[in-house]
């Protein structure tokens, strides 16, 4: 079950909060935590980041919710994933997020290597809200994610139709390694539709995989479309060669 997951707190610090599963397989997840839910990761969510318990996870928290922007913090988390990755040994290496989470997710495999990245619900750049006071988006290391995401790995993002969503889904970049899905979420957010549906353990592992049309065909149920099937004529880009 969920809750019997053996998650221990490996750093906890006012810059950095670092959660440690340590699973059985050859795959390393980082998963990016929104400070904003408050201590350790859900048992759910982190049963289905481990696949059931199989796959070693990182999780990270930003308790300053600076965006990456914390002096250091890109290094530290890279640090971390490196010396973990050589523990477990692992193969291949995921990155998980969602809401500013999923922002960190996708801007991470610009500096360390990552192959797959799925983001739930992510941001496009940072809120207003975020910019420390006194400072400029200039000020910052990073601000928007058209800075970082590129041929770096495969991503995949889920978004929802809410108007706060909607307008960040429209400015990420076009290209047949960034696969975007959008579902009509209603009043609800992206996980809990999958919680609801229970899809968010086979849609975190079809994203995984690398299994681009598996993955839509597991979201069917829920309405989902890509965003390229509402892009302007002349707007339409490949589709990326998948696993599977």
């Amino acid at each position: 079950m969920a809750d019997e997951l053996d998650i221990s707190v490996v750093s906890d610090s006012d810059q950095l909060k670092v959660w440690l599963y340590r699973g059985t397989s050859k795959r390393l997840v980082l998963s990016f935590w929104d400070s904003e839910e408050g201590g350790a990761p859900l048992a759910a969510f982190a049963h289905a980041a481990s696949h059931g318990g199989r796959d070693n996870v990182l999780f990270f928290a930003d308790p300053g919710d600076t965006w990456l922007n914390g002096e250091r913090l890109v290094e530290e988390i890279v640090e971390w994933a490196i010396a973990y990755r050589r523990e477990c040994e692992a193969q291949s290496v995921m990155a998980l997020g969602q809401g500013m989470g999923g922002f960190m997710a996708l801007a991470m495999p610009a500096y360390i290597e990552i192959d797959v990245a799925l983001a739930l619900s992510p941001l496009y750049a940072i809120p207003t809200r975020a910019i420390p006071e006194g400072q400029s988006l200039e000020d910052l290391r990073l601000h928007n994610l058209g800075e970082v995401m590129g041929q770096h790995a495969d991503y995949y993002l889920i978004h929802g139709e809410a108007p706060g969503e909607a307008a960040h889904l429209e400015s990420f970049p076009v290209a047949p390694n960034i696969h975007q899905y959008v579902l009509p979420t209603g009043t609800n957010t992206v996980p809990e539709l999958l919680d609801e549906a229970g899809l968010t353990g086979e849609v975190l592992e079809r994203a995984f995989l690398n299994q681009a049309r598996k993955l839509r065909l597991a979201l069917e149920p829920l309405g989902v479309y890509r965003r390229e099937d509402v892009l302007p004529e002349g707007g339409e880009t490949e589709t990326a060669g998948e696993q599977g």
